[in-house]
């Protein structure tokens, strides 16, 4: 685990953390929903439709220096809220962290037994389209490509 993954990690306990109903915990949710930035047009095609959300939802992902960066936007609030705390999370980081650290913090900030059934679906259906990329990416690294915490120019790009 990386120490960028962590301190994201810590940033997201740290704002749920005094959230004391569901329904905090919801406008958190929410807030970050209406936040999110939006995905230019050509971007919300099938491509980049997310399989398995009850919202509209597009994901769209790209790679620099081996670092995968998400963004995301949908149709619903909280789906789009959700989604924000998965790009908040895993944007910035090498594939292998993706891979290696599922969504557990979900549970641990007490966001989890929160969620219909169709809304955690989607959360889940979230993750596995940026498992898919973080596969990907994977296999379509080149050799000299490194998943190196100490790599000054992802570094950088994963504080953002």
């Amino acid at each position: 685990m990386t120490a960028t993954f962590e301190a994201k990690k810590e940033a997201l306990f740290s704002l749920f953390k005094n959230c004391k109903t569901v329904e905090e915990k919801y406008q958190k949710i929410i807030d970050m929903g209406r936040a999110q930035k939006r995905l230019q047009q050509d971007e919300k095609n099938e491509k980049n439709q997310v399989v398995g959300c009850q919202n509209t939802m597009y994901l769209v992902a790209t790679h620099e220096k081996g670092a995968l960066f998400f963004r995301t936007e949908s149709d619903a609030l909280i789906s789009a809220g959700l989604a924000q705390i998965l790009v908040d999370l895993y944007s910035g980081e090498f594939p292998e962290t993706i891979l290696k650290n599922p969504p557990t913090f979900m549970k641990e900030i007490g966001l989890l037994e929160t969620l219909t059934p169709g809304r955690a679906n989607g959360f889940s259906a979230i993750y596995d389209r940026m498992k898919e990329e973080a596969f990907t990416a994977l296999q379509n690294m080149g050799s000299n490509e490194r998943f190196d915490d100490q790599d000054k120019g992802v570094e950088g790009k994963r504080a953002n």
